[in-house]
């Protein structure tokens, strides 16, 4: 896992997501959060509704 949605050298979280603490509790190594093969939301975004209503229809994050 390099992080590469922020940024090449990962300097928001960091490549042992430093930010949260060594054992990344509220991410986890594998995204525990939000699902284990999910990247930041979720493949089909289950945890906003099947219709990811609540972003849109193109996931759009404003950050």
């Amino acid at each position: 896992m390099d992080n590469t949605r922020f940024g090449a050298d990962a300097a928001l979280i960091g490549v042992d997501n430093t930010l949260f603490g060594a054992d990344t509790a509220l991410i986890g190594v594998d995204n525990t959060l939000f699902g284990a093969d999910t990247a930041l939301i979720g493949v089909d975004n289950t945890r906003f509704g099947a219709d990811a209503a609540s972003i849109s229809s193109v996931n759009f994050l404003p950050f």
